[in-house]
């Protein structure tokens, strides 16, 4: 499992939280999305710390992963979203993690079973 842990931006926590509530509700075309890129799960938790929000991407791949097709409105969105609302990756870690006790799931997708 690779896992990438982002800051949200200032003021950008809305947008965020929008943007994976919209995701949760295109679960079949993330889906779709997810399998082309040999993706079989994919999740976005986030937490408070001190006053700030953070946001962790979990993913695993089946195989080698692809590329996401920019060319399909989601991932392109995503991408975009992500650049507005999101600190550049503070740290990048495989395996599985320890969350914090405050956390909340924004959108979670297993394609595993």
């Amino acid at each position: 499992m690779k896992n990438v842990l982002f800051k949200v931006l200032p003021d950008k926590l809305p947008d965020w939280e929008s943007w994976c509530f919209e995701v949760r509700n295109r679960e079949t075309e993330a889906k779709e999305t997810m399998q082309y890129e040999h993706c079989v799960y994919e999740r976005f938790i986030i937490f408070e710390r001190a006053g700030e929000w953070y946001t962790v991407g979990s993913t695993e791949f089946l195989s080698e992963p692809r590329p996401a097709d920019m060319n399909v409105d989601i991932n392109k969105r995503h991408h975009e979203m992500r650049d507005k609302c999101l600190s550049k990756a503070l740290v990048v870690f495989f395996g599985e993690i320890v969350l914090p006790p405050n956390y909340s799931v924004l959108y979670e997708f297993d394609l595993r079973n």
